[in-house]
């Protein structure tokens, strides 16, 4: 079994989108035992949360509704701009760790956004990592 680029984007976003939402709970129990009124900050690890576990799930999934709903995540660039957009979001979480993990995932995005625009003709579309019935 080769692998190809496009099935290694998926698992390094999919690695990376599962790190954000493990470092934004981490960070939500902190701010919610530091600061309960802090709605703004629990808003935006809510926000940041939804929107990795979004991403990890369509990569991992064949869920026609979902890939109708959020079309853009079938090409690289589609999945790697969103994983720029959270990592952007989490860079100030859980302290240096956080920030090793938000530099990497904007970084695999950042890939994944390159990689898209020099492909050839004919957008490389995302293959499901759990191949299952459709």
């Amino acid at each position: 079994m080769t692998i190809t680029f496009g099935r290694a984007h998926q698992l390094g976003s999919v690695a990376a989108g599962c790190a954000l939402v493990v470092v934004s709970v981490l960070d939500l129990f902190g701010s919610v035992l530091t600061n309960p009124f802090d709605l703004t900050s629990i808003l935006i690890h809510g926000y940041l949360i939804l929107l990795s576990a979004l991403l990890v799930l369509c990569l991992l999934t064949r869920s026609k509704w979902l890939l109708e709903l959020f079309g853009f995540l079938r090409f690289l660039a589609g999945s790697g701009a969103l994983l720029l957009m959270c990592a952007t979001l989490a860079l100030k979480m859980y302290g240096l760790p956080g920030q090793l993990v938000a530099i990497a995932s904007m970084a695999w995005g950042g890939l994944g956004i390159v990689a898209h625009c020099l492909q050839a003709k004919g957008a490389p579309r995302n293959e499901p990592l759990l191949a299952g019935p459709s």
